[in-house]
């Protein structure tokens, strides 16, 4: 059960979405908070943490437009134990940061994944693939095995995925070159009936239909190498990878939707919301959902019933699931 709908405040925009403001039970305001546009300061950060302190991971946030996504970050820093974090955004938000160290919407994720213990397994969803590839030649190796990206064209339901360590998918047919340099030979090696060499195991994702079975099992309970691309093979392959054992926390930038849905003054992606709600809907399904961030908000002024309309909707879905 969640413990609250919240909005923080930064800009004033939610003093127009006043439906939403009638069904969130508390607001706090960040307006007269300077250095936290788009660039978190340091002495921001600090002062962020303390007006968050008192606010329940399990909660529903709404964080404004999404240059303060970032805002995630100091979410997830709260969770103190193992969790999943699926993420729909247009961007990947881990690009390295080009000039001061400083966190932001761009970097934010990546920063969690470098700096958050409990964060095991990220899901993206909705980057077009160059910027994921973009995205992923930057990414430290360590940390390759947490992610998987989902393009912004795949459908619920659909075995359409990529984690960050792998090249692409392979299928049945394909021969698996123990040489390749982004394989899993590297690691330790079982035999398989005919007693040839496959992979021990791939990344930290739950494997279910080689649980139990001691000969075969994975190491860890992880989804092994060999069985990408036969994702239809396992119920918990494919787009369902998240791993069911851990609790899911969920980050949405509105941006990932198309101009038909919500039109927004920057770059946005081809999603309809009606795929938004079932991919939602698809992961709760048999996961806990630990908490919930929303943004991509119009600047105070512009047309913001579209956005209100999406986040009544989602609150809509989620509330009561948590």
């Amino acid at each position: 059960m969640t413990k609250g709908k919240v909005i923080l405040d930064f800009t004033g925009i939610y003093e127009q979405e006043t439906e939403l403001g009638k069904i969130c039970d508390s607001s706090v305001s960040f307006r007269n908070l300077d250095g936290s546009r788009g660039y978190c300061a340091e002495e921001t950060a600090e002062e962020i943490r303390l007006r968050l302190k008192d606010l329940p991971t399990e909660s529903i946030c709404f964080l404004d437009n999404g240059n303060m996504h970032y805002i995630s970050f100091f979410r997830l820093e709260k969770v103190r134990k193992s969790f999943a974090l699926a993420v729909f955004d247009h961007h990947t938000d881990m690009q390295p940061s080009a000039l001061l160290p400083l966190l932001s919407c761009g970097n934010w994720l990546l920063e969690s994944l470098e700096k958050n213990p409990y964060l095991q397994q990220v899901l993206l969803i909705g980057p077009p693939k160059e910027s994921w590839e973009q995205a992923k030649a930057l990414l430290p190796p360590d940390l390759h095995h947490k992610v998987l990206w989902i393009p912004e064209t795949a459908k619920p339901g659909e075995n359409t995925w990529q984690p960050a360590s792998a090249p692409g998918q392979y299928t049945d047919d394909e021969k698996m070159d123990p040489n390749e340099e982004s394989s899993c030979f590297s690691q330790p090696q079982r035999g398989d009936t005919d007693g040839n060499k496959i992979p021990a195991c791939y990344g930290e994702i739950l494997c279910q239909n080689m649980a139990g079975d001691e000969d075969s099992a994975c190491q860890g309970e992880t989804l092994c190498r060999h069985t990408v691309g036969r994702e239809s093979e396992m119920p918990g392959a494919g787009w369902n990878s998240i791993r069911a054992d851990l609790p899911l926390f969920l980050s949405i930038d509105k941006d990932i939707l198309r101009g038909e849905d919500l039109s927004v003054n920057w770059d946005q992606g081809t999603m309809p919301f009606a795929d938004l709600k079932e991919w939602i809907a698809r992961m709760k399904e048999d996961r806990s959902v630990l908490g919930v961030d929303i943004c991509g908000e119009p600047e105070p002024g512009e047309d913001s019933r579209q956005s209100e309309a999406i986040n009544l909707a989602l609150l809509d879905l989620l509330a009561g699931e948590m």
